[in-house]
């Protein structure tokens, strides 16, 4: 069960991680291409609310994978730990 929470969590936190970091390239791209009619001031005004959308959201996804997989890593910690003593490897 700690496995399937663990991939879980990583499986979601990569969604999240992606959708908001390619969230926050087509703001920033959109503002870079905007510049041409509007001047490099409007783009650096841009900035801030693009990485306040997009930026949190990619922190959260990134903390999500990388508790994912401690979790992951944890529970084949578990199992390695279980499978020493019991003579369960002895057919491997």
């Amino acid at each position: 069960m700690k496995q399937f929470f663990g991939a879980l969590l990583m499986g979601c936190g990569i969604l999240v991680a992606g959708v908001s970091g390619l969230c926050t390239l087509l703001i920033v791209g959109s503002a870079l291409l905007d510049t041409s009619t509007q001047g490099t001031p409007e783009f650096g005004a841009m900035i801030p609310p693009a990485l306040l959308i997009g930026g949190i959201p990619l922190v959260l996804g990134v903390a999500l994978f990388l508790g994912g997989r401690y979790a992951l890593r944890s529970a084949e910690a578990d199992t390695k730990r279980e499978n020493e003593g019991s003579g369960a490897d002895v057919f491997k």
